[in-house]
């Protein structure tokens, strides 16, 4: 049966898919699923065929109907069940014969799978996360968007296949009475070296970012329909040709992902993807009489600081040119306890769950950020001197390094080019030196191979390494489940495949503009920037980082207090207590001498392990 609603915001899936007849326990899991990823005021849309049956959790909001989400076709046999949002359906309606952009998104997708074949995907510009059913050949297709922005997992019980794009929700809906597995805990404590993969149970599969999964009752397959690395080179392409390109394409980003519907926001800083996406989407809403910029920065009257490198007065100063109005964080030292405390959200980014909770008091229900920018189009330095130096391009080297600084060439080819892995030390380690004593036993070594490093040669090296570190898609997922509890979506301009194309195809000499660094992003910033956002090079937050020093010792130290709760958790077994035990006293004072959070940080990780294992246990009431 379909029930029909007639509001729709934001949206999670889930259901189930039949291989065989339908089994008591099926519906028994699916009502487990159901009371994992349900929050408050929801409304639950079920859909159900001969083979399928798929919910949706849905936020009172926006007029909109089932069939935006929901299509099955009788005489074909094909269920479509579609969450999030399509920028490219006239595109999409052109290149498939009989369609039009106008169609339901579900029933679009259906037609252009079966003219295309299953990477029909490749096609779509858009965040999303679906699934195509042929209930007539007992195949379905799992598929999530090109970077990843909307999760999807799937788990195999028996012939029948659950899904969810709550991927956390659905390990603890199915295996709440079994062991987290220990890699995964083990993983909550590394700085670097992160397994993005790994999920609470390993029999729950996360569909990759920019794949599909084809499953039958005996094969089940994951296969690429992205294929960033087979783009062409432009070898001839000028900096001015590559600045309108850019130009252009980060115009439009924003224009498709605004929708009139929504009261949109955007994160705002000091820094310069933030700020011009904001900038744009404040243009695109020019209609919209108040539209917020969130910064995670404490409001300048709780925080005072006469520094010039205040990151909250380029805040202002952006918010100032662009009629954005700004809303500071009041994170405070609950706040740190309460978020730490969400097994659902385990983040580090402790802020944002702040964010939220302010948009949905002001009505907020679109935020937009400049997440991803750091990856693509306003890369710093890191490979581009490499590529200067192999294509002999050393005119454009001096020009980055001023013959005054002749060292400066020499050793960006020295290092830069050469032994740039050995150079960053950071990223050898897989856990502070504060923690790693204590969890030795599990991660047997500190070191991360160097073949897993990030290391390159070539800024097209860069790029795909960051494309398959899966850090992108990690924040995006965390966010997206973040925000459908709280009816908001999030977009992210900058993390449109065509941003990541562009910069894979052209030359890094477009990127060169004198000395400064990311070059091309000041560049198109000069006509929606202020001068002292443009120009800025600082990456660090002051005052953010003092407000949590100043928050975190506190907490952490009262964490300590708990360590004999932590020791007779079982799932912790890995951790060597009576080391960190013997060592707290010194661990205390050095803290305390140090005025350093990182000296307490082990107490951090225990507190969110331990947190996360005792809400994925827990019984939903």
């Amino acid at each position: 049966h379909v029930k029909l609603v007639t509001f729709r915001l934001t949206d999670m899936i889930f259901g189930a898919l039949f291989f065989s007849e339908k089994l008591m326990q099926t519906e028994s899991a699916l009502q487990r699923i159901a009371d994992v990823v349900t929050w408050q005021p929801s409304v639950t849309l079920h859909f159900r065929t001969e083979s399928v049956t798929a919910s949706f959790m849905v936020s009172p909001g926006i007029p909109s109907a089932y069939h935006d989400t929901f299509y099955h076709d009788d005489l074909t046999g094909t269920s479509v069940v579609f969450d999030g949002f399509l920028y490219n359906r006239d595109e999409i309606a052109s290149a498939t014969p009989s369609c039009k952009p106008s169609m339901p998104v579900p029933e679009l997708v259906a037609r252009a799978f079966h003219f295309r074949g299953p990477e029909f995907a490749t096609i779509l510009n858009g965040d999303f996360a679906f699934y195509i059913c042929l209930e007539k050949q007992k195949q379905a297709f799992f598929y999530r968007d090109h970077l990843g922005v909307r999760p999807l997992a799937i788990v195999r019980s028996g012939k029948t296949l659950f899904f969810s794009t709550d991927m956390k929700g659905l390990c603890k809906a199915l295996f709440r009475d079994i062991p987290v597995d220990r890699e995964y805990l083990v993983n909550l404590f590394l700085t670097a070296g992160h397994d993005y993969t790994l999920l609470p149970q390993q029999s729950v599969i996360q569909v990759k970012p920019g794949h599909f999964c084809r499953i039958s009752p005996e094969e089940q397959e994951m296969n690429p329909y992205w294929f960033p690395e087979k783009v062409s080179a432009r070898r001839t392409l000028t900096r001015s040709e590559a600045l309108e390109e850019a130009l252009h394409l980060l115009k439009d980003a924003v224009r498709i992902r605004s929708d009139s519907r929504f009261n949109a926001s955007a994160h705002v800083s000091g820094g310069l993807d933030s700020g011009i996406v904001a900038s744009l989407a404040r243009k695109e809403y020019a209609g919209q009489s108040l539209f917020f910029g969130f910064s995670w920065s404490p409001h300048p009257d709780e925080d005072r600081n006469e520094s010039p490198n205040d990151e909250r007065k380029r805040v202002q100063a952006l918010c100032r040119m662009n009629l954005i109005s700004p809303l500071f964080s009041g994170f405070n030292g609950d706040d740190y306890q309460t978020f730490v405390s969400d097994w659902h959200h385990p983040s580090e980014l402790l802020f944002e769950k702040k964010i939220t909770e302010e948009a949905k008091t002001r009505g907020v229900n679109l935020i937009f950020s400049g997440w991803g920018g750091d990856e693509f189009v306003s890369l710093s330095d890191r490979g581009i001197d490499a590529d200067l130096v192999r294509n002999l391009n050393f005119k454009h080297l001096v020009r980055k390094y001023n013959l005054l600084h002749f060292k400066g060439i020499i050793s960006a080819i020295r290092y830069n080019t050469s032994i740039w892995a050995v150079r960053r030390k950071y990223s050898s380690r897989k856990t502070s030196k504060w923690v790693y004593p204590y969890i030795r036993k599990a991660l047997k070594n500190n070191c991360i191979p160097i073949r897993e490093r990030f290391s390159h040669r070539s800024r097209r090296d860069v790029h795909l390494q960051l494309l398959r570190k899966g850090h992108l898609a990690d924040r995006t997922g965390d966010w997206y489940v973040l925000g459908q509890h709280n009816g908001i979506e999030y977009r992210y301009p900058l993390l449109d495949w065509r941003f990541v194309e562009f910069m894979l195809s052209i030359p890094s000499h477009c990127l060169v503009h004198g000395h400064r660094d990311r070059s091309l992003i000041r560049e198109l910033g000069k006509e929606y920037l202020p001068p002292e956002v443009c120009q800025n090079c600082m990456k660090e937050d002051v005052s953010l980082s003092r407000r949590f020093r100043r928050v975190a010792p506190e907490i952490q130290k009262k964490y300590s207090l708990a360590l004999d709760d932590f020791r007779n958790n079982p799932e912790l077994s890995f951790v060597d207590f009576d080391l960190l035990r013997k060592h707290l006293p010194t661990i205390l004072r050095k803290s305390r001498i140090k005025s350093d959070p990182e000296t307490l940080s082990v107490f951090y990780y225990l507190k969110k392990a331990h947190e996360f294992t005792r809400g994925f246990h827990k019984v939903i009431s």
